[in-house]
């Protein structure tokens, strides 16, 4: 099945239902090539994905492989007016603490938010908005399809 621009210009509602619908005809079996410029589409619906830029393949493969091959770092954060940061420095993963206000970030690699949790856990200071960021296949298309001066 080809699909092109499937749901330009749909409500969210509507947008979710279709993709409900695609994604039972791909499970059937059937195969789905989706072209979209809605990147957030692709990462929810399709098991590969190939980026094209200036008439290129500029990446190919899972989203999720993608995002992976070029890199990044994930972003732990949560909100402690009280606590000493210093005492997450020696989480594993951990390459930069930081603090915002009463919001703590500790940027790094690996499984960043289950020894981070854990760490606040055994110190009796779990916070209830602990949350993490990860660089999305959004990001990574950026990366590759924009030029160098729209990255500065």
């Amino acid at each position: 099945m080809f699909l092109d621009e499937l749901t330009q210009n749909l409500d969210p509602m509507s947008r979710r239902h279709t993709w409900d619908v695609v994604r039972q005809i791909r499970d059937r079996g059937t195969t789905v090539v989706l072209v979209a410029h809605d990147v957030e589409e692709a990462e929810q619906l399709c098991d590969r994905v190939a980026v094209l830029h200036d008439g290129r393949v500029a990446a190919e493969g899972t989203p999720e492989a993608i995002v992976e091959t070029l890199g990044g770092h994930s972003s732990v954060r949560f909100t402690d007016a009280e606590l000493d940061v210093r005492l997450l420095r020696d989480v594993p993963g951990v390459r930069e603490l930081r603090r915002h206000g009463p919001e703590v970030e500790l940027v790094g690699e690996g499984p960043l938010l289950a020894h981070t949790g854990a760490r606040l856990v055994a110190m009796g200071r779990p916070p209830l908005d602990l949350r993490v960021q990860r660089p999305t296949l959004v990001d990574r298309f950026v990366q590759l399809t924009g030029s160098q001066e729209d990255q500065r």
